[in-house]
């Protein structure tokens, strides 16, 4: 499927006319908050006529409602099928609830990443994706990355936007290499198993400190690139060991941020943001 961010009609019709030409489903998608920037009735009025011009093309259209249950409701009962909501966990189950009832679905609330996907040569993004496909559940998900920003609030989405522009004007694009494997054990059973970089750690420490707008307490930030999680220690090892013992350097070049909203199985970008700095 294709994934596509609209706001207007000429732009899901773009969108559609695209998918259907190249023989995929489209997925579209409101802008944040847009329930309450352009209103429940133009985004009803746009569905309605969406369905009404490709009647014989399947398409989604998710309607982003941020924390405002009663513009979640008025969605539903305008024939909105696919709603996002990020409000009280109460007002989501009512609301749960009703969309059962109108053959509709509420999805789960998103949460905001800054990624870093870098530029590197095709056979080490071949090398890194293997390895992902068969250790890293969410390969399919999104691509090699250092994450910056973990899991923030929909509702942090204009701050993180400015302050992730700011960062990319102030930043310059710079190399990185990874040379060791690492597995890092989490508190219950998975065993995350890292790349991490030595060339580009300083800067990416520092574009996780200036992409912090908040001053919250958090462990201490460590570059890295995930490629597995295994739920067996002796396997993690294993195999970051047999990665230390091959001593192949990975190296390339990150020069822009994404900013990807992710709500459970599913992710979508919402900016992407050069590095420009000098």
């Amino acid at each position: 499927m294709t994934r596509t961010i609209v706001a207007s009609l000429p732009e899901a019709r773009a969108a559609l006319a695209a998918a259907k030409s190249s023989g995929v489903a489209a997925e579209l998608e409101s802008p944040p908050d847009a329930a309450s920037i352009y209103g429940v009735l133009w985004f009803a009025e746009l569905n309605r006529a969406l369905l009404a011009e490709f009647a014989d093309f399947p398409f989604t259209l998710t309607l982003d409602c941020g924390t405002r249950a009663d513009l979640a409701h008025a969605a539903l009962v305008e024939g909105i099928e696919l709603i996002r909501f990020s409000g009280h966990p109460e007002a989501a189950k009512a609301l749960g609830d009703i969309a059962r009832q109108l053959e509709a679905e509420l999805l789960a609330p998103e949460r905001l990443y800054v990624i870093a996907e870098p530029e590197m040569s095709e056979a080490d993004q071949a090398w890194i994706q293997a390895i992902r496909g068969r250790y890293d559940p969410h390969f399919d998900l999104v691509g090699p990355h250092f994450t910056l920003v973990f899991g923030a609030e929909p509702s942090h989405t204009s701050a993180l936007v400015a302050q992730t522009r700011d960062v990319g004007r102030r930043f310059s694009p710079f190399a990185f290499d990874l040379q060791l494997a690492k597995v890092l054990p989490e508190p219950a059973t998975d065993h995350y198993l890292f790349l991490i970089p030595d060339l580009g750690e300083r800067e990416l420490v520092a574009l996780h400190e200036a992409l912090h707008f908040r001053p919250v307490a958090r462990p201490p930030f460590m570059p890295h690139l995930t490629i597995g999680r295994l739920s067996s220690a002796a396997e993690a090892d294993t195999l970051a060991a047999e990665l230390n013992n091959a001593k192949r350097v990975v190296t390339g070049r990150v020069s822009r941020l994404s900013i990807t909203a992710v709500s459970g199985r599913q992710a979508r970008t919402l900016e992407e943001i050069g590095l420009i700095g000098r």
